[in-house]
């Protein structure tokens, strides 16, 4: 379930999913703003050994999305770590 967030603060959900099989995994970052408007999204792959690196991978990838179009007011979620 999806909770509001403090006016002017973007909310960066987080999830990956894990492929035994191929050692693969795809990370979605959902981020939306107080009103629960979606305003980015993005699915990437990366190839890792486990489903926790997959996770701590995506969380470390929305920080590093988030520095890097300098957001000063968010809220990381994950349903993992």
């Amino acid at each position: 379930m999806w909770l509001s967030t403090p006016f002017r603060v973007l909310k960066f959900n987080c999830d990956a999913f894990f492929y035994v099989i191929y050692y693969k995994s795809d990370a979605e970052i959902l981020i939306r703003d107080s009103k629960g408007v979606v305003v980015n999204r993005w699915v990437k792959s990366f190839f890792f050994s486990s489903s926790l690196m997959a996770e701590g991978r995506t969380l470390c990838s929305a920080v590093s999305y988030a520095g890097s179009r300098r957001c000063q007011n968010v809220i990381f979620e994950s349903d993992c770590l």
